[in-house]
């Protein structure tokens, strides 16, 4: 299916709703906020990331009747001979979450430089006890030692380049709940798209699995981004990012593809 014809998908405007719901998204930003601020006061180890506060939120959410609703949508995908659509829908709905942590993680530590912002109606008690069931898990949770996960490439690319895309773009900081980071999910779709398609005409196989840990997914954002901001000047690079121009987005696609090859080939 061709890139454009996704976007006209009823598929895809599905997926679109059951992950940027405005009440869900409201939710988690106030337990996320009640976390931080319980870390802030030494009530959860600093180890714990905002990373492992948004995973856990994630993995309480799908089992929502909302996003239940989404995955039984795709049941009529799972013949194999639908197998590339499932796969770009799963695309999709990866990658629109991705934007969607990052947005959620910044919008709750805004509010916790600016108490005064902070709505009423995240002191509900629902929402402090929630956050204190997921303080609990997530200390638990830091007892456990850390593990790495084998990842395909198709994987990887999921992993890395909608965080090289957002290391480009920061919400504006008088975001409230607006869920900013909405209107990035078709040229974050597209992006990731291309670079898994760059890396599949690269690799000979893409069954081949790697050790990916978040330290090994951090530095290779980070080398992708470092690549890119030396393929322009600065203040070059700061007007084709506000306006995401067509070379800049070919030069991280390029950058992308060969430091994730790289790491297969190894």
């Amino acid at each position: 299916m061709p890139i454009k014809e996704l976007f006209q998908t009823r598929c895809y405007k599905m997926s679109q709703q059951s992950c940027w719901h405005s009440i869900s998204y409201m939710g988690h930003t106030a337990v996320m906020t009640e976390l931080l601020r319980l870390q802030e006061n030494n009530q959860l180890p600093s180890s714990v990331s905002g990373e492992d506060m948004i995973k856990l939120m994630e993995e309480e959410s799908n089992a929502s009747l909302r996003v239940q609703n989404w995955q039984h949508q795709l049941e009529e995908y799972k013949d194999p001979e639908f197998l590339p659509q499932l796969n770009l829908y799963n695309l999709v709905w990866e990658v629109s979450n991705s934007l969607k942590k990052r947005d959620i993680e910044f919008e709750a530590r805004q509010f916790l430089k600016s108490p005064k912002t902070i709505p009423p109606q995240f002191r509900d008690p629902r929402i402090i006890s929630f956050a204190q069931e997921f303080s609990s898990i997530l200390k638990e949770q830091q007892k456990q030692p850390l593990t790495s996960k084998r990842l395909s490439p198709p994987k990887v690319v999921l992993q890395v380049v909608p965080k090289v895309l957002q290391g480009f773009w920061l919400p504006p900081e008088d975001t409230c709940l607006n869920m900013p980071s909405q209107h990035l999910s078709v040229l974050a779709v597209s992006l990731t798209k291309a670079v898994e398609d760059k890396v599949s005409e690269l690799l000979p196989s893409l069954l081949h699995e790697v050790s990916f840990t978040r330290s090994t997914r951090d530095k290779m954002v980070k080398s992708i981004q470092d690549s890119v901001r030396r393929s322009f000047t600065r203040p070059v690079l700061m007007e084709k990012i506000s306006c995401f121009a067509v070379d800049l987005m070919n030069s991280i696609t390029t950058i992308a593809s060969n430091n994730i090859c790289e790491l297969f080939q190894l």
